[in-house]
Parts: C-alpha cells; sequence; structure tokens
C-alpha cells in the first residue's frame, strides 16, 4: 500500500488464501458494550443489527445488513443497543510472508442491502 489509506479502508492481503479456524453464527446484548482482543485472526461479520464497533481511535456505525472486516491484534469493542443481536462470523488468517502488494483497500464496514441474504 503506498501513502496512509483513507480511515474507513484496511489492507486485506487477498494475494494469500485465507485459512478459517471458525465460522458460525453468534448472539450478543446482555452487556451494552463488549471488548474483545484477537491476537491472530482477521474476523468477518455480517450483521443483523444497528450498533457501533469502535477500534483503531475510530468508530464505526453498524446498520442491519451490513458487512465487517477487522483485523488482528486488535482491540475491537462493540456497541450493543438492543438484545439479541445476532450475526454470522467466520475467523480467518493469511498464513504466508505478507507483501503490501498483496493487499486490497476494502472498506471496514459495507451496506449490504438486499445482497445481505446471498452473501
Amino acid at each position: 500500500m503506498t501513502g496512509d489509506p483513507p480511515t474507513n479502508l484496511i489492507g486485506l492481503p487477498l494475494g494469500l488464501r485465507p485459512v478459517i479456524h471458525q465460522a458460525g453464527g453468534g448472539e450478543h446484548g446482555v452487556r451494552r458494550q463488549e471488548t474483545f482482543f484477537r491476537p491472530g485472526l482477521w474476523a468477518l461479520h455480517l450483521y443483523f443489527w444497528r450498533g457501533s464497533l469502535a477500534f483503531g481511535g475510530r468508530e464505526y456505525q453498524i446498520s442491519r445488513h451490513h458487512i465487517g472486516i477487522t483485523p488482528p491484534k486488535t482491540t475491537l469493542t462493540w456497541n450493543f443497543p438492543l438484545k439479541p443481536c445476532r450475526h454470522f462470523f467466520a475467523h480467518f488468517e493469511f498464513p504466508g510472508e505478507l507483501d503490501d502488494r498483496d493487499e486490497v483497500d476494502v472498506p471496514v464496514m459495507a451496506a449490504l442491502g438486499n445482497r445481505h441474504d446471498r452473501v
């Protein structure tokens, strides 16, 4: 990656094949806020609720039918307005030697709209 990307983008190393460690569905919302540190895994989430996610000094708004991606070695804080807050997820890594040329800038949070069910 050259220069600093906009803060709503993250460099995803798509030149490498990801290895999925865990995938499934989750439910949060018992506590209004939860903080996690995921040391070595990326995460992809499909959201069914409204709230927010904060990491790296920035807060991202979550709406129903959004998809979000978070990097490894990051402290993540979710704010849950209602319960239950359901989502689908995949936690994965990119084994191998990373090269900046392998990175593709993708949005941290994106609206899927009517594509959500297909994803």
